[in-house]
């Protein structure tokens, strides 16, 4: 299934780009905790997960789609922020059929649906952004 180099190769490409890296603290799987809970400075951020797979074989080849949630953690008071960090993952990734999964050859990368949440803190925003990476596994 190769879901962690694909995650690794989603990984590799945000971090790759500076208009993300430059206005986020961090790009994780797993968010370090800060002990207090009203700490502000590690926003916004983004996560990586959870990964939905479906195979998607063709008559000659083996391959996968993969669904795969790109998180943006905010406590801006305002949308703007993470909206726009929303963009700029969207432009690192819509289209983007150049990750460097190892094991399989990346045919596409394209948006599939996103959504907002203010998180039951009262304080945090939330948006997840869905991506469909479709591949067939290299012999």
């Amino acid at each position: 299934m190769k879901i962690a180099a694909v995650q690794q190769a989603v990984y590799t490409r945000l971090n790759s780009v500076t208009a993300i890296t430059d206005v986020v603290t961090g790009i994780y799987t797993s968010v370090p905790q800060s002990p207090e809970s009203e700490d502000d400075s590690a926003f916004p951020y983004i996560t990586l997960g959870p990964v939905a797979v479906t195979p998607d074989d063709s008559k000659t080849d083996n391959g996968a789609q993969a669904l795969f949630d790109v998180h943006i953690w905010s406590r801006s008071q305002s949308a703007l922020t993470w909206r726009a960090i929303a963009d700029d993952v969207y432009d690192a990734l819509q289209k983007y059929d150049a990750l460097a999964v190892a094991g399989v050859n990346v045919i596409d990368c394209r948006f599939d649906s996103s959504a907002e949440f203010d998180d039951p803190d009262g304080v945090t925003s939330h948006q997840i952004g869905t991506y469909r990476i479709t591949y067939r596994f290299a012999e």
